[in-house]
């Protein structure tokens, strides 16, 4: 049977596991050392440790799922946001951030055949708008 990572983490002492924490929310080895009092020697064992590893992976893996979260808390705004600059100057320019956005101007979502072109479509819409556009980018696409 294999060991939860709660029960894996559970086997570190108080230190270890702040240490593990440290670390696993992006703190290097040299700060987490010194916060803690300890050699970066000692804290260099303690990574060896399969239950450390364990919890700095645990750390990480809840600093990513919080920062999607806060991310995907600001989606609305944010679509909001593209769909007003849609009655704005820029039309083309949010147009095409929205559909690129839905994922249909990417080559690695399948597109409905009949509107295989949409890349193509989208392309030549940029292109056509930057060459009527003064102080166009200059590398023939309006978002990148």
């Amino acid at each position: 049977m294999v060991a939860s990572a709660l029960d894996v983490a559970a086997s570190l002492t108080p230190r270890q596991a702040k240490a593990a924490a440290l670390i696993g929310s992006g703190r290097g080895p040299t700060a987490t050392a010194e916060e803690l009092g300890l050699s970066r020697r000692t804290l260099g064992r303690w990574r060896a440790l399969p239950a450390f590893e364990t919890a700095v992976a645990a750390a990480r893996r809840e600093v990513w799922r919080d920062s999607l979260d806060a991310l995907r808390g600001g989606l609305p705004a944010a679509v909001a946001v593209l769909v007003a600059e849609l009655a704005g100057e820029d039309k083309l320019k949010a147009a095409v951030a929205l559909v690129r956005a839905a994922g249909l101007g990417s080559p690695a979502v399948p597109l409905d055949p009949a509107a295989a072109d949409i890349p193509a479509r989208i392309a030549a819409l940029e292109a056509a708008a930057l060459a009527a556009k003064p102080g166009g980018n200059g590398n023939g696409r309006l978002l990148g």
